[in-house]
C-alpha cells in the first residue's frame, strides 16, 4: 500500500562535493520518529526510515510526506542523518 494521495508530498534533492568539487560517497537517511496520522484518508504512518544513497555525482533526490500539510497530524520534524 502507497502512501494516499491526499498527503502533500515533497521532492527533496541535494548535492554532496568535498573542498575541490569531487562528489562524495554515502547516504543519507531521513527518519520519521512520530506515528502519523493523515485525517482525510485515516491513515496511519508508522515510523520509519528512508535511506537514499547518493549518485555517482553525489546527489540524492527522494519523496517525503510534506512536514506542514494541514491535513496530517500531529506536527513533525525528520531526523536526517548524513554517512560519507
Amino acid at each position: 500500500m502507497t502512501i494516499d494521495t491526499s498527503v502533500t508530498m515533497v521532492t527533496v534533492e541535494g548535492n554532496y562535493v568535498d573542498f575541490e568539487g569531487n562528489p562524495i560517497v554515502g547516504q543519507i537517511k531521513f527518519t520519521l520518529s512520530d506515528m502519523l496520522r493523515n485525517s482525510l484518508a485515516n491513515q496511519m504512518i508508522v515510523p520509519s526510515t528512508v535511506t537514499v544513497t547518493l549518485d555517482a555525482n553525489g546527489s540524492f533526490s527522494t519523496s517525503l510526506p510534506s512536514t506542514n500539510d494541514p491535513d496530517v497530524i500531529p506536527e513533525f520534524v525528520y531526523t536526517v542523518e548524513e554517512s560519507f
